[in-house]
This record gives C-alpha cells, sequence and structure tokens, in this order.
C-alpha cells in the first residue's frame, strides 16, 4: 500500500512539471517575432533553466519512481527469491523430514520387526508352556481324575469300611492331600467287623470302581457312602512273648498291621510302639472323638490307671516318698502341674477313625507331667507329621520311655518316683520321652527325647540327662521352647548314639547311616 502511494505521487510532480514547461515556453514561441532581440535574450535564459528544472524534475522523478517503484518489484523479486530459496530450504527440510520419516519407519519397522520376533518367540514360549501344562494336565488326569478319588474328611465317616485292593494284602492309604485315588474298573474290597453292613449281610464286600464314588455290586451300582459299617471298624490286640500287635484281623486270613507295642511285664511299662507315618497324616480324619482308656485284662487285670492318677492319691503317694508334708507338696503338684496319662503313640498320627480310637489303651501310656506333655512333647509330634507331609516319606516312629524321675527329699536326696495302682504294682514316672524317626528308603534317623521333670534345678547335669551329640539346634522343622525345662528340656540324637546309651530299649540292630532332616551349620 505504501509503495502504491509513492508512485501515485511521483505521477502528480511529474504532471504538474510538465504543465508548468508547456504554460511557460508557449509564450516564447508566439512571441518570437514581436520583441526584442535583449528580451529574448532574457527570455531565452529563462527558458533554458526552465528547461533544466524540468530535466532535473524528470530525474528527481525517476529517481522517486526508481526508489518507490522499482525498489518494491527488487523487494519482491528478493522476497519471491528469498520465498523461493524458503521454498527449496523447506522443501530441503521436507526431503529430510522425509527421510527421518523414512528412518523412523524404517526403524520403528526393524523394531516392530523385533517386537514381532519376541512376540513370535513369546507365543512359541507360550506354546510349550500350554503344551507342557496341557500334557502335564493330562498326565495328572491319566493319574488322578477329580472323580476318581475320595477324600478321607469329606467322604468317609467313623463307620466306613477298610479298603483294600482285591488280591493284595494292603489297606489303601490316602496320599499326602488326604486322597485316595482309583483307576476305572479297580476291584476294591470293603471290610467291617465282624457284625457286618448296615445295607448288606456279611462283612467283606468285593465291588468294582466306576468312577465318581460309584461301585458296581451284585450288579447294581452303589454310591460308596451306602457301604458303612454298623460299627467303628477297630484293630484288636494279638499277643507274641512280650509284644503286643494291634492288626486288623480280616476273615479271609488277612491281617493289616496298625502298631506294636514292646512291653515290660515287670515294671507295668510299655518300652516303644513301633507305627507308620504316612505323608497323608497331616491331613488324617479330623473330629474323631476320643472314648475311655481301656485295660488290657493280659497286663492291667485289677488294675485301675484312672483312680491311681487322681491328684489327692498321687499326693500322698508323693508326700511319702520325699517325706513333705500336704502343704509342703503343693510346690510339685497342683491343679496346673500333675502327672497325667500320655499317649506314646499319639492319636493323630494315625490316618482312621478306627486306628485313633485304638490309641486309647493303657498298653500305650506312660506318666507324664502335665507340662512336658502339652508343650514340648506335643510340639515333636506335630513336627514329625508335618516334616513327613513336607518331604512326602514315610517313616517308621519308635514312641517311648525309659529310665524314672526323681525328685529331692527333705534332705535334698533324690527320690524315684512312683504311682502306685494297688499294694502289688507300682509304674514308674518315666525320666525321658522319646521319640525315634527313621526314613528307612533313605536309612536316615533322628531321636527326640524330653526330659519329664519340670521341676527340675536350672543347674541340673547336663551329662546325666543329655545322653549323646546334641543336634537339636540344627533341627527347623520343629517349633519347640526346647531348653525350657518347664516345657519338657529336649533335644536330638543320633539313632546310634540312642543304642548305645539306652540300656533297656529292645531293639539294637536299627541301621541308620545319616541323620534325618539336620541341616548343617
Amino acid at each position: 500500500m505504501e509503495n502504491l502511494f509513492f508512485f501515485i505521487y511521483a505521477i502528480i510532480i511529474l504532471t504538474i512539471i510538465i504543465c508548468l514547461t508547456l504554460v511557460l515556453l508557449t509564450p516564447t514561441v508566439i512571441r518570437c517575432d514581436t520583441h526584442s532581440k535583449s528580451k529574448k535574450r532574457k527570455k531565452l535564459y529563462t527558458d533554458v533553466i526552465l528547461f533544466g528544472l524540468v530535466v532535473l524534475s524528470g530525474l528527481t522523478t525517476q529517481q522517486l519512481l526508481t526508489k518507490y517503484c522499482e525498489t518494491p518489484l527488487v523487494h519482491q523479486n528478493k522476497t519471491e527469491t528469498n520465498k523461493y530459496e524458503n521454498i527449496f530450504d523447506y522443501q530441503n527440510k521436507i526431503e529430510k523430514t522425509f527421510d527421518h520419516q523414512n528412518k523412523t519407519e524404517t526403524h520403528k519397522y526393524e523394531i516392530t520387526s523385533d517386537q514381532q520376533k519376541k512376540i513370535e518367540k513369546t507365543f512359541d514360549h507360550q506354546n510349550e508352556i500350554e503344551t507342557s501344562k496341557y500334557e502335564n494336565t493330562f498326565d495328572h488326569a491319566n493319574k488322578i481324575n477329580i472323580s476318581n478319588i475320595i477324600n478321607i474328611n469329606n467322604d468317609t465317616t467313623d463307620r466306613s469300611p477298610i479298603m483294600i485292593i482285591a488280591n493284595e494284602n494292603m489297606r489303601l492309604i490316602p496320599n499326602r492331600d488326604g486322597d485316595i485315588s482309583l483307576p476305572i474298573g479297580a476291584k476294591v474290597c470293603f471290610y467291617c467287623t465282624p457284625s457286618g453292613f448296615k445295607t448288606t449281610s456279611g462283612n467283606k464286600i468285593e465291588a468294582e470302581f466306576l468312577g465318581d464314588q460309584k461301585f458296581s455290586f451284585n450288579g447294581e451300582t452303589q454310591k460308596f457312602s451306602e457301604f458303612e459299617c454298623k460299627d467303628i471298624p477297630m484293630p484288636t490286640s494279638k499277643y507274641k512273648d512280650d509284644l503286643i500287635e494291634f492288626t486288623y484281623d480280616l476273615n479271609d486270613g488277612k491281617s493289616i498291621p496298625v502298631m506294636t507295642l514292646s512291653f515290660d511285664r515287670n515294671n507295668y511299662t510299655t518300652l516303644y510302639v513301633k507305627y507308620k507315618i504316612y505323608p497323608a497324616t497331616m491331613n488324617c480324619k479330623k473330629k474323631v472323638k476320643g472314648k475311655e482308656f481301656t485295660a488290657d485284662p493280659q497286663y492291667f487285670d485289677n488294675i485301675n490307671i484312672k483312680n491311681s492318677l487322681k491328684l489327692s492319691k498321687v499326693e500322698k503317694e508323693f508326700c511319702e516318698i520325699l517325706n513333705y508334708n500336704s502343704d509342703e507338696i503343693k510346690i510339685y503338684l497342683n491343679d496346673k502341674q500333675r502327672i497325667t496319662r500320655g499317649h506314646m503313640a499319639p492319636k493323630f498320627d494315625f490316618i482312621f477313625s478306627g486306628d485313633q480310637k485304638s490309641t486309647y489303651n493303657h498298653l500305650n501310656v506312660c506318666f507324664q507331667w502335665t507340662s512336658v506333655n502339652n508343650c514340648n512333647c506335643s510340639a515333636i509330634e506335630e513336627g514329625i507329621r508335618a516334616y513327613s507331609n513336607e518331604s512326602n516319606a514315610i517313616f517308621t516312629c519308635y514312641s517311648g520311655s525309659m529310665g524314672v524321675c526323681t525328685l529331692p527329699d527333705r534332705d535334698g536326696v533324690p527320690k524315684e518316683l512312683y504311682i502306685k495302682c494297688n499294694n502289688d504294682v507300682k509304674i514308674p514316672v518315666p525320666k525321658f520321652i522319646y521319640r525315634i524317626v527313621i526314613n528307612d528308603e533313605r536309612c536316615e534317623g533322628i531321636v527326640f527325647l524330653s526330659i519329664n521333670n519340670p521341676h527340675l534345678e536350672e543347674d541340673f547335669d547336663v551329662e546325666e540327662y543329655v545322653i549323646g551329640n546334641d543336634v537339636g539346634n540344627q533341627i527347623e522343622w520343629i517349633k519347640w521352647d526346647r531348653k525350657n525345662i518347664k516345657k519338657g528340656y529336649s533335644y536330638a540324637i543320633s539313632v546310634p548314639d540312642f543304642i548305645a546309651a539306652a540300656k533297656d530299649f529292645p531293639l539294637k540292630n536299627l541301621n541308620t547311616t545319616g541323620l534325618l532332616g539336620v541341616q548343617s551349620i
């Protein structure tokens, strides 16, 4: 807009100069013939000056036009050139951008290609996992189908029959999860006590497993729950010298052992109870009601153990042994601390209802102080069950007692403690409660001992009570307060150390070459 204004301004100035020139020149031409020479000479000079002004004006106009008319054009040319150069540069930038974009796209493609490879690898890996998972699942399904199991807690009752595979003298034992698995078509024998089944005559049934807890029997299909006994199947005792065997004697000559006991007739004491602990023991039958302890007539005729352990009666006997009066004896015997019947083979070391109930027998009892029985002895029992389950191993266990517990009398002299059951029978309160645990497959063993004396002095003679090299601090699977005297000071030693020290233990050939469950430190 500014350039246009100066262009018009130059045109106007030029037009004025031309008009003035014409006005001045016209009279000069007209008066050439009438005026004198001097006047003509002055007029000529004036005309020359005017002509010079006109020329100067023309030059000025030209400069103005050059300045204000040509300059925009040059500027425009430069602008156009600039524009062109800018466009060219922009084009270069576009090309660079395009090249960069190509490189980026190429890189992106390469990254995408790498990602694709990773995805393909991941996909292949996933395929391998899924395939492996499928194969494992398929193998597992072949081995144990969910419809082919009977769970010990969910599917059996106290009156469920004993189950064995037909033509085999072996009881069906659950796996570590408490499941009994059966292949389709398996022939199974169910046994009850002599009183027989609830819905079928006899005490033996052979049936074919159909799956989903169904069996084919006498051409009919029956559920497992329908095979129930009238009574709880329980083992019976058999005697062979000083060994008592608790077994299920089946009516076709088969026998299923539960536990074997070694009994000392002279001291009315069971030296040990031998039995198996299975991985399934952790998932044994729960909520099985206990029962009254039974006294085997062959060993405990006319002996009332329960009555002999009444607090008042034991206080009186200990007063006589220690020469204390009835008040003084209460530092040892009271409502919280007394002598009780402790299971040697505990109830929950057995899987089935009948087996658990069979532990309530005085042959399976030793006299224990309550705090020892409830604390470290109980912790050892629980730890062994858990370790069997965790390691998926079967253990042979020997549970027993030995020695005689002592307390100082009025004069500080140690006196052995006995419980009188009648005038002729005295049963000792043991010095030790022990448990031998052996993994026969690996030939490894360990022995746990608890001192059955919560009143032991803090500075007791360790050498008298710790009868081998104590490795208890290397046992990580027992949750015990092992050096707490009130809870039953406890430790662990090797099987050979125990055999060498336990004079009354009847078995000397328990072969083990390593320590069971001991962590090296």
